[in-house]
């Protein structure tokens, strides 16, 4: 089967398995104003009205989140969600830098995904439901430019230069998709570290910038690393966050890893430098419980 026909039927099979229409989008409230947008400002309110939205009073240092405040907000009710209409017309072609491009789908992944827990009253994990965290990241969705985006369209075929899920083969989009001339090559691995996926175990929750782009993504890097990784020398294991299965292979295996790490951790690089070859990574779980500030 052409790859065309079979990331077509895939989709189509997909969808009807987890019970996900089509037209099912965060985004489609007809009783909102609508008002076409052709410029990167819409990417410019997205930052500065996230950054309200997440404030220093809604989220804690480990990346607890203050669902409930943000859901009874009117900036969320009167602002928020009439921004998210906006996308059904904006085109991210319209962004001219890889910057600019990657902030704004970083940006609104992460809101995506906070909207969704409120759209679908999460109350302990995005992997609640018969199909779990599959259907969750699937119903997960934006209108933008009148093509259905979902939270795995984001990461998996967007920011992940369309390698698609490792669950399913194929990419995420065919050739003849619309969606296929929004992906971003080359693709940055440190995407991973800024996803913000709802649990206990994801990248703490930030608003990216595309002036400030590189130094965010190493900001989020190192925040993770140094706070999650166990270094033990007798052993010469290295156990790491779940999420860093993706990054080993995104990166291209564990030498460019193992150079992450170096650089990610300067107290322990003559140390992982010196035994370079013979480390040996593990992985601890992921916890998907919501990371709902109480």
């Amino acid at each position: 089967m052409p790859e065309n026909q079979w990331t077509s039927f895939r989709d189509r099979a997909l969808q009807k398995m987890l019970n996900i229409p089509q037209n099912e989008v965060l985004n489609q409230d007809l009783r909102q104003h609508t008002i076409p947008v052709r410029t990167s400002n819409f990417s410019s309110g997205l930052q500065s009205l996230l950054k309200k939205m997440v404030s220093v009073d809604r989220i804690t240092p480990s990346g607890m989140i203050d669902y409930q405040a943000i859901k009874e907000d009117k900036l969320f009710q009167f602002d928020f969600v009439p921004l998210t209409n906006q996308l059904i017309y904006f085109d991210p072609q319209t962004l001219s830098t890889n910057e600019e491009r990657l902030a704004f789908w970083l940006n609104l992944y992460n809101a995506m995904i906070i909207n969704a827990v409120l759209e679908y009253d999460i109350q302990e994990s995005v992997t609640e439901g018969k199909w779990g965290a599959a259907a969750f990241f699937q119903k997960a969705a934006y209108l933008v430019n009148q093509q259905r985006v979902s939270a795995d369209d984001i990461e998996h075929g967007i920011l992940r230069a369309n390698q698609g899920h490792t669950l399913m083969p194929g990419k995420q989009f065919a050739q003849d998709d619309h969606r296929h001339n929004w992906v971003i090559f080359p693709m940055e691995p440190r995407i991973h570290f800024a996803l913000h996926c709802a649990s206990v175990s994801s990248p703490r929750m930030a608003v990216y910038q595309p002036e400030k782009l590189d130094a965010q993504l190493n900001t989020a890097v190192m925040r993770l690393l140094q706070k999650e990784t166990i270094i033990d020398a007798n052993e010469f294991s290295i156990t790491l966050p779940d999420m860093m299965k993706w990054v080993e292979r995104d990166m291209g295996g564990q030498k460019n890893t193992m150079q992450l790490l170096i650089d990610a951790l300067p107290e322990k690089a003559d140390e992982l430098r010196q035994h370079f070859e013979r480390w040996k990574f593990k992985y601890n779980d992921h916890d998907w419980a919501l990371n709902q500030k109480k």
